[in-house]
């Protein structure tokens, strides 16, 4: 997440800051003990998704599983900076990670890193967000930017008033955050489409249950007919899970 802008719309980032020795070894064991997914973004490009497994609370290091993706492995390493970005339920964390270190042992390999200095908490939208993974129907087509001719089907994975997640799959490109997509034109169900702009604002792994990319993308062009329609397929969700919750 970009902080500069942040910082202007809420005149700085104190309310959002967690620098206490403490609280910053909570929240390194809350993510262990979540095995709660940790996305490490380097200043190379290298985006390589892992979980922490183990905390040292006395030496405060961290270490981050490191198992396949050699690649990706690599660049993380030979990065000079790399922001990690997590979720523990609704909250984001977001933190400087330095100082990496490949260590190898007999059986596995973990990514070693002293505790970060800061972190910083937001919590996280409050819009509903719909997840579409599993329903059929669900489709965005999208024009590639090595296809711009063909319009390419990706499965939506979720939906919300503020952007959606798509799945890549690994035989195709893989796209960089920050690009930007014209025109998608997504499917909610048989009755429900609308046509959006969208930027990809981050590229993560889905892990063997799912083999591609996902593509967390924001909403950039949204028409007021297309977000009204959007708003309305949010909604009627929205009263589904809870008639669901009270039966």
């Amino acid at each position: 997440m970009p902080l500069d802008s942040l910082a202007a719309q809420h005149g700085g980032l104190r309310e959002f800051r967690v620098d206490a020795r403490i609280e910053i070894r909570n929240l390194m064991r809350s993510l262990q003990d979540s095995a709660a997914r940790v996305h490490l973004n380097a200043d190379n490009g290298t985006v390589y998704t892992t979980t922490v497994w183990t905390v040292d609370s006395q030496m405060e290091t961290v270490n981050f599983a490191a198992e396949g993706d050699e690649q990706g492995l690599n660049g993380i390493v030979e990065s000079m900076e790399c922001v990690a970005v997590a979720y523990l339920d609704n909250v984001k964390l977001q933190f400087d990670v330095s100082q990496i270190t490949l260590v190898r042992g007999s059986q596995s390999a973990t990514l070693r890193s002293p505790f970060p200095q800061l972190i910083y908490r937001f919590q996280r939208r409050s819009a509903f967000r719909v997840k579409t993974g599993l329903r059929t129907g669900t489709r965005a087509r999208v024009r590639l930017p090595h296809l711009p001719d063909v319009a390419t089907e990706l499965r939506l994975i979720d939906i919300s008033l503020g952007g959606c997640a798509l799945l890549l799959p690994h035989d195709l490109p893989k796209l960089e955050a920050g690009t930007q997509l014209q025109r998608v034109v997504i499917d909610l169900d048989p009755m429900t489409r609308l046509e959006a702009g969208l930027r990809v604002q981050h590229v993560s792994t889905l892990g063997p249950e799912a083999p591609g990319l996902r593509l967390g993308c924001a909403f950039q062009s949204l028409s007021g007919d297309a977000a009204r329609i959007l708003q309305r397929y949010l909604d009627q969700s929205q009263r589904q899970r809870r008639l669901m919750n009270l039966g």
